[in-house]
């Protein structure tokens, strides 16, 4: 793994899924989403699909907190009864030790390992998978049954986290749109003002306000009237002094 976000860069985990044998009690691993648990006595069960999506959000989780190397191992109940996973963050290696080499996602082809050549085959999620948590995205896998570890890439914010982002940001709106009480005389008045509503009554005052070219017009037309009626008075004082003269 790169020194990219983690949000970006592709992160492998190794999954294993084993049941427990109905027959003789031992664990069925199931190799693949598409395949039913088989034990070694011959007994196959099929994987419910609410399993594989529980396995698949926690490693969507372990893979985005823990660090490259971290395993987990935990136990589940399902309507087949009890299962067993363990998770392994880390990139991906063979059974044999040896590392696999990386994946185009969405491809489906035939991978060898850089040791033994075992051959792997990797395909993308089947799409209900994918689309419950949308960031697991291709599997590797061995056709190998006593290899039942196989390799599921996830890439992006785990949906959880995104959840929980959504549900933070959506009580930060509501709390900037909290009511305001107003005492009026009918009465307590509950208004519901928020910052975006004061912003857009602030900008609509501002279109209301005059421009500055009409303000200055009107000041010149009331400057030119006052000394138009300044004028006629000076004039009817000159006329009324030449009437006293001639008097």
């Amino acid at each position: 793994m790169g020194p990219q976000p983690r949000a970006i860069q592709p992160r492998y985990v190794g999954m294993t899924l084993s049941l427990r044998c109905s027959a003789c009690g031992r664990p069925a691993p199931a190799i693949g989403f598409d395949r039913p648990a088989e034990c070694s006595c011959g007994e196959r069960s099929e994987v419910p699909s609410q399993l594989w999506l529980e396995v698949l959000e926690r490693a969507d989780m372990v893979s985005f907190e823990a660090e490259p190397g971290s395993e987990e191992r935990f136990e589940l109940q399902s309507s087949a009864g009890a299962a067993e996973s363990t998770l392994l963050v880390g990139d991906p290696v063979c059974h044999c030790g040896a590392a696999l080499p990386a994946v185009e996602l969405g491809n489906t082809e035939t991978i060898s390992c850089r040791g033994g050549g075992h051959p792997y085959h990797t395909r993308p999620l089947p799409i209900l998978l994918r689309e419950a948590v949308p960031a697991a995205l291709q599997v590797i896998r061995s056709e190998d049954a006593s290899s039942p570890r196989y390799w599921v890439v996830f890439q992006g914010t785990p949906r959880v986290i995104l959840d929980q982002r959504r549900v933070a940001l959506e009580a930060v709106i509501k709390e900037r749109a909290a009511p305001l009480a107003v005492t009026a005389p009918e009465g307590p008045v509950s208004l519901q003002v928020s910052s975006f509503h004061l912003a857009k009554q602030s900008m609509t005052h501002r279109k209301e306000r005059a421009p500055p070219w009409m303000v200055f017009l009107v000041i010149l037309t009331l400057g030119a009237g006052l000394a138009w009626y300044a004028a006629g008075q000076m004039k009817k004082k000159s006329q009324g002094a030449r009437v006293e003269e001639a008097l």
